[in-house]
């Protein structure tokens, strides 16, 4: 599939704003103002003003539909927007979170945990409290409910009470190895690092990087290499496993990742940085600020004077200057 270089529409995004694309609309973020815009028109669906800046945004997944979370500058409400059959401006949805939760997103879902780690789900009727296993790790919200993680236990989905509605038994490291780190679950597979020698592992030791799929636990990728290659240190706590928009992609280090497969896609050339992907392109960053596309496994190609924003069904959304322009897409 190509896109058109005939603009679909375009949006001028005043000074001090930002932009934010997603699978669900295309926003403006202008101080406390947000407003929400059609990717497959480019007009306006609605606009929303808080009592505070805006300092996170990202897409989501609300009850198996594409939405849009933003939280405000001292993190303490969520406000989110799904679209809405009934209704041309579509659903909000506002919450207070928890005294000190954090808000992440390790699949297509996020994922809210407080202070004392217990964890909630973004509703349409607002947030949920998920009932965490004993003796597991909460990971991620997938559609089956929540997938919490253990070693040498089958990991398990549970639903708002705790109670197990499934197991995930993820095969063990292969012999000679031993688990060192899980990197993600979420979407339909797990990522892990298995290592020899647990006592002894330096940046240099040879290692697995494993993808699993969550349905068999049967690993549908294995990378071998030096974990220094994976992660930037071996004390390095930071989960660098990036999910691009529109959970087509995941990045981690060198390497992307189809989460439609499993399967690794494209390995980054040397002294290039990957950036967070948009829908099926990967994107890496050099030295010289130029930034490299790479489209399955196309060698990558420069993307010059737009940013690519996102990938949305047949719509290529970008940024030009001050400017918002979305492609459409063809058939050749």
């Amino acid at each position: 599939m190509g896109y058109t270089q005939q603009p679909a529409w375009t949006l001028p995004i005043p000074d001090g704003a930002r932009v934010h694309s997603s699978q669900a609309a295309t926003a403006i973020i202008d101080s406390k103002t947000i407003t929400l815009y059609s990717n497959a028109t480019g007009k306006e669906i609605r606009s929303v003003t808080g009592d505070e800046e805006i300092a996170v945004i990202d897409e989501t997944s609300i009850d198996g539909k594409p939405g849009i979370v933003w939280l405000n500058a001292d993190k303490t409400k969520l406000t989110a927007w799904i679209a809405d059959e009934s209704n041309a401006e579509g659903k909000l949805i506002t919450a207070d979170l928890p005294a000190g939760a954090t808000v992440t997103r390790p699949s297509a879902e996020i994922i809210i945990k407080d202070s004392q780690t217990q964890v909630f789900r973004l509703t349409q009727e607002g947030i949920k409290q998920y009932q965490s296993p004993q003796g597991l790790s909460p990971w991620a919200f997938t559609d089956k409910g929540l997938v919490s993680l253990g070693y040498d236990v089958p990991s398990e989905v549970t639903d708002p009470a705790g109670q197990a509605v499934a197991a995930i038994d993820l095969v063990s490291p292969e012999a000679g190895y031993s688990m060192l780190q899980r990197i993600s679950i979420g979407n339909d597979y797990a990522a892990s690092i298995w290592a020899q020698n647990l006592n002894s592992v330096t940046d240099q030791s040879q290692v697995k990087l494993v993808i699993h799929s969550l349905s068999s636990g049967q690993p549908v990728e294995v990378i071998d290499g030096p974990l220094q290659s994976l992660e930037p240190t071996i004390d390095s706590t930071e989960r660098s496993w990036v999910i691009g928009q529109g959970n087509d992609l995941a990045t981690y280090g060198p390497y992307i990742f189809s989460l439609r497969t499993g399967k690794l896609q494209t390995v980054l050339p040397n002294g290039t940085t990957g950036l967070p992907a948009k829908g099926t392109f990967g994107l890496a960053s050099a030295p010289n600020g130029a930034t490299y596309i790479f489209q399955g496994t196309e060698a990558g190609y420069t993307l010059s004077n737009k940013i690519i924003l996102a990938q949305s069904g047949s719509t290529l959304i970008t940024q030009a200057g001050n400017r918002v322009v979305a492609y459409p897409a063809t058939l050749s």
